[in-house]
């Protein structure tokens, strides 16, 4: 170990985080921040916002002088000298500094520099794409895209790349070659997935508990997201009718009663309770426990009788707010930008208790981007893993055919993609892993097809996962029609046995030195690990993860060995995770 490293932080880094610290920050839920006095000493709430941003960033940024932070802070946030911000004014501007909106797409920009430069800056400017990147991390897109619609221009999408490069890509073509197929979603569709999820009566109160995460490691985060599901759905309601009303009287006199005569007696009693804890950033005294509030979401909103959509095309609408405030929503122009965009035309006139629940709502929303986008500058493997681990809770309605089409979507099918190569882990029953693999190519040429405009009517499309198909010769084992002039990308998998350390490492509760780990030699019991498949009662190291593992590859040999032709999708082995938590020893017999 060297005993002197230099590790340099991006400017960029510490200005996205600056600039979304009064909408990412659990100090500014518990405050209820909905403006930014230049007067710091003034507000009470203000001045806790800036004393736990100061704290946070020079924590965080060891090289950053206070001056230069204020000096940051004051260019950030007080750029209208002398006046109070209010949110709404605050996001825009961000919005207007980082993107220049055009038509239906928004491209990056810093409009300091396009302004003091003039004309003579290029249109793509790589310095502007990369502080753009930056801001992406801190904030989700879609929140600064919808800041910019004016009635003129509503962009859905930002540029990413130049047309240069987006027409060599297309021209040449490219290869996707290594995609955790888990983490193959974007942040809207993960979003309407959240919602499907909250509803579930698996979800319980500690679902989002981990290492890391706001709210006590997690474990106040699922009480929460069910409060800001309904709270949305409240508002959505709201601004869908247009109703002139202050937002407490249009509860009172339309929603309550719909919701006491669907949810029974006590759900308006809940209702207030939830709209009161929500604008105090914190719960109250004899607060509902989480299954009567996720019960109560599923039963309101009705979404458990729609179920999350296998075909990407059709998640958006899943919504539960999308029929409340726009039915025309599209996978690009979704119901929460549509949200974001009527909110912030009311606001200006609206009451402090719609403007309020909107600001901590999507506080919240933030905080969940947050959750699950890596946080960069902090490297090695075990970061990611908690952050990768953080979206099962999330995903648990999303199908894997719903996850082979976003993969292909964010791959860049259509934009010149050639071939596609996801990662998963492989299942220990052979069935289930015929399935999973067979559902994959299926999913993916089913999708190919449908992108091309044609249909497999004159072909016939065999069902990948009949034992039948896969063990005729390769010529007989015909794909879903696509058009001819198109070539379809390839499509492959590779199954990635993972590594793990055990002993707590997950949770973040690692012993000293190993000890209980999976390199532990001393027998364990499972009183002493938490799980009878970590306790190594054989007295060798790794003894009980490597027989996990070869349960994975005897169902992986099974496969090969009854369906070859699954060889036309199986692409390779890999081993993954936490590269440091076995030696490769440990999977040199399987």
């Amino acid at each position: 170990m060297s005993t002197f490293r230099v590790s340099d932080v991006p400017f960029d880094h510490v200005i996205a985080e600056l600039a979304a610290f009064p909408l990412a920050a659990e100090e500014s839920f518990a405050a209820g921040i909905e403006q930014l006095d230049p007067a710091v000493e003034r507000a009470e709430p203000m001045r806790r916002l800036w004393r736990a941003a100061e704290r946070r960033m020079t924590e965080g940024q060891a090289a950053m002088s206070l001056d230069e932070l204020v000096a940051l802070r004051d260019r950030l946030w007080f750029w209208d000298e002398g006046s109070r911000i209010t949110l709404e004014k605050y996001l825009r501007h961000l919005a207007d500094e980082f993107l220049a909106a055009n038509a239906s797409i928004a491209r990056p920009t810093l409009r300091a520099e396009r302004d003091f430069e003039g004309r003579g800056r290029p249109l793509h400017d790589p310095r502007w794409r990369q502080a753009w990147r930056w801001l992406s991390f801190a904030l989700p897109a879609d929140m600064l895209l919808a800041a910019l619609h004016d009635g003129r221009q509503k962009p859905s999408r930002v540029e990413l790349l130049s047309p240069q490069v987006a027409q060599l890509l297309m021209t040449h073509g490219f290869a996707e070659t290594h995609l955790h197929i888990g983490a193959a979603l974007d942040f809207p569709t993960l979003w309407v997935a959240l919602q499907h999820a909250l509803a579930d009566t698996n979800m319980k109160a500690d679902s989002f508990r981990g290492p890391g995460a706001v709210f006590g490691e997690g474990r106040d985060f699922a009480p929460w997201l069910v409060r800001a599901a309904l709270v949305r759905w409240m508002l959505a309601m709201y601004l869908g009718s247009r109703d002139s009303r202050p937002f407490a009287e249009f509860l009172c006199d339309l929603v309550e009663p719909n919701v006491r005569q669907w949810c029974g007696a006590a759900s308006h009693v809940y209702l207030r309770m939830i709209v009161r804890e929500m604008l105090a950033g914190r719960f109250a005294d004899e607060s509902p426990a989480f299954y009567e509030l996720r019960d109560l979401y599923a039963r309101a909103t009705q979404i458990t009788t729609v179920p999350l959509p296998d075909q990407l095309d059709d998640v958006a609408a899943s919504d539960p707010i999308a029929s409340l405030i726009d039915a025309s929503v599209t996978r690009t122009m979704t119901a929460e930008m549509r949200l974001i965009a009527s909110a912030l035309e009311r606001l200006p006139t609206a009451d402090p208790v719609f403007r309020g629940l909107f600001w901590q709502t999507q506080r919240l929303r933030v905080m969940f981007y947050r959750h699950v986008v890596q946080r960069p500058l902090t490297p090695g493997l075990q970061w990611f893993i908690r952050t990768y681990g953080r979206l099962k809770s999330g995903r648990r309605r999303v199908s894997s055919r719903l996850l082979v089409e976003s993969a292909a979507t964010l791959g860049g099918f259509g934009e010149g993609l050639r071939s596609l190569e996801v990662r998963t882990s492989p299942d220990a029953d052979a069935s289930d892993l015929l399935e999973l693999i067979a559902d994959f190519d299926t999913s993916f040429f089913a999708f190919a097809g449908r992108q091309s405009q044609r249909r497999a009517s004159a072909v016939p499309t065999n069902d990948l996962s009949n034992s039948a198909t896969w063990n005729r010769p390769a010529e007989a084992a015909v794909r879903p029609c696509v058009d001819p002039c198109i070539e379809p990308p390839e499509f492959g998998v590779v199954l990635h046995f993972t590594k793990a350390r055990g002993g707590g490492a997950e949770k973040g509760v690692r012993r000293a030195h190993w000890a209980n780990s999976h390199a532990d030699p001393s027998p364990r019991d499972a009183s002493d690990t938490g799980s009878s498949r970590d306790a190594n009662a054989s007295g060798f190291r790794y003894a009980a993860f490597y027989a996990d593992k070869r349960r994975e590859a005897q169902a992986l040999v099974a496969l090969l060995t009854r369906f070859p032709l699954s060889l036309r999708v199986v692409r390779g082995l890999d081993v993954c995770t936490d590269e440091l938590a076995a030696p490769t020893w440990v999977f040199a017999p399987l």
